[in-house]
């Protein structure tokens, strides 16, 4: 199995609305051949609760077989609770390099997005 770019393959959707109300917004859903990758992105996270919400909609539309992951523009590894909310739902963050705004390398995003879609889902 080799690595690709990920970049071309992805295809976007949105979801269906179960009723008039919508519960959780998804910003970025990606087809990516044999698995579903939900994205999230965020400045920074306020609540840890954000993390619980967001892997209950992947859950809910994606399933057992899909992959998730949290983008944010700052770390959040200063922060135990975030830290361990991430570990807690086996859910993988990416930090851009807020110190340097004009620096935001895409190979390295694309390169740990082949890393999560090549792992194995923790139950």
């Amino acid at each position: 199995m080799g690595k690709r770019n990920t970049s071309q393959y992805a295809n976007f959707g949105s979801l269906p609305l179960h009723n008039d109300k919508s519960k959780n917004e998804i910003d970025i859903i990606a087809d990516m051949g044999t698995k579903v990758l939900f994205v999230e992105c965020k400045t920074h996270i306020n609540n840890p609760t954000d993390i619980d919400k967001f892997k209950s909609a992947v859950n809910n539309y994606g399933g057992s077989g899909s992959k998730s992951l949290f983008v944010t523009y700052f770390p959040t590894d200063k922060d135990n609770s975030i830290k361990e909310k991430f570990s807690d739902n086996y859910m993988p963050n990416f930090a851009y390099n807020y110190k340097k705004p004009e620096y935001i390398n895409c190979n390295e995003l694309n390169s740990y997005i082949n890393k999560i879609l090549y792992t194995i889902n923790k139950k």
